[in-house]
C-alpha cells in the first residue's frame, strides 16, 4: 500500500518538484567543491565558483541579492564584470546586468 501511495505522489508532479531539489543540491554541491578545490594550484576552483554562483543566481533570490550587495562593497569587482560583459556570451550578460548595483536600485 504505501508503494502506490508514493508512486500516485510522484506522478502528480512530486517528481518535478524532486528533480528541482536534486537540481539545487547539485549547485550547491558544485559551489561547496569549487570552495574546497580553491587552494589548488590550478584555477579549476574559481571556475567551479563561477559556474555554480551563475547558475544560482538564475534560480535563487536570496543568491542574486548577495551577489549584488557583493558588487555593491567591491566596485572593483563590479569594474570588472562590466567589462568582461562585453565579451561574454548572452546568457553570462544577463546575469551580469541583473546583479549589476546600479541597475537594481
Amino acid at each position: 500500500m504505501p508503494r502506490r501511495i508514493l508512486s500516485r505522489d510522484l506522478t502528480a508532479g512530486g517528481w518535478r518538484g524532486l528533480q528541482r531539489v536534486a537540481r539545487q543540491l547539485g549547485r550547491w554541491l558544485l559551489l561547496l567543491a569549487g570552495l574546497i578545490v580553491t587552494p589548488m594550484p590550478m584555477p579549476v576552483g574559481l571556475l567551479m565558483i563561477t559556474i555554480a554562483l551563475a547558475i544560482l543566481v538564475e534560480d535563487s533570490h536570496r543568491v542574486r541579492w548577495a551577489v549584488t550587495a557583493l558588487r555593491r562593497r567591491s566596485p572593483t569587482l563590479s569594474r570588472q564584470l562590466r567589462r568582461a560583459r562585453e565579451r561574454s556570451p548572452r546568457g553570462v550578460q544577463g546575469i551580469i546586468d541583473r546583479t549589476d548595483p546600479d541597475e537594481c536600485r
